[in-house]
């Protein structure tokens, strides 16, 4: 069960779309919510200033940088104000590295971290804060992307079951949906991998349904990656 998130804001843009996603699960989980905002420290490079201009355009470069993060974090608020949901946002200063581990840090402490996918048309660090979310929290990640335009749906939802102990965690937490809701379809990719999923479609059919309504099991056979991956889209477009 999601009790509480934190979401990366993204500053500088007209349309947080990780904000947005964040609201409607903690809409949806009743659960508090954290977003948190950087202001980037400027990146100098060596050029030809005295030491008066310098420091002044550092400055400059620090003030733009915290008015951008502050008008995330007012955007974020309009909207959890509207939610009626428990916010908590927070403007921290940071250099670009530091606030990818930062934030990373600060995920450990919540159910579920959302960071939204960087757009490639903006030149924003949003790549690194999400490596940080997924390898230094330990904790759920919620990637959305940067096209998304709806809120979170829990109509269908599609597992990859691989034996594996991502594929244990990720079906323990699909268990952890909001008390009022109930799943009315679950599909399961199955992956089979020598002897360790040897009979993945029984452990699907016997488990499955005792956290979802209706599960609907496919086996996934491929002698390369790639074709796991083509059969996993083709499953994805039909979910």
């Amino acid at each position: 069960m999601v009790k509480d998130l934190v979401v990366n804001l993204t500053v500088g843009s007209d349309r947080d779309v990780a904000a947005q996603f964040a609201i409607s699960i903690a809409e949806a989980f009743e659960a508090h919510i954290a977003g948190i905002a950087f202001a980037y420290d400027p990146v100098v490079t060596p050029t030809v200033m005295d030491g008066l201009s310098a420091a002044t355009w550092i400055e400059s470069q620090r003030s733009e940088s915290r008015g951008a993060a502050q008008v995330a974090i007012d955007a974020f608020e309009r909207a959890a104000r509207q939610a009626r949901l428990s916010a908590e946002p927070r403007l921290i200063e940071a250099s670009l590295g530091s606030a990818a581990t930062l934030f990373g840090r600060i995920a450990r402490r919540f159910d579920l971290a959302v960071v939204g996918q960087r757009d490639p048309d903006r030149g924003t660090p949003d790549d690194l804060i999400l490596e940080a979310a997924l390898l230094e929290s330990g904790r759920p990640v919620a990637v959305v992307p940067y096209i998304q335009r709806r809120g979170l749906t829990l109509d269908r939802v599609l597992a990859c079951w691989d034996a594996g102990r991502n594929a244990a965690r990720a079906m323990g937490w699909g268990g952890g949906r909001p008390a009022r809701k109930r799943l009315p379809t679950s599909g399961v990719a199955t992956k089979r991998q020598r002897e360790e999923a040897s009979h993945p479609r029984d452990l699907g059919h016997r488990r499955v349904p005792n956290r979802f309504l209706q599960a609907r099991v496919e086996r996934l056979e491929s002698p390369c990656s790639s074709g796991y991956d083509n059969g996993w889209l083709s499953l994805v477009d039909l979910s």
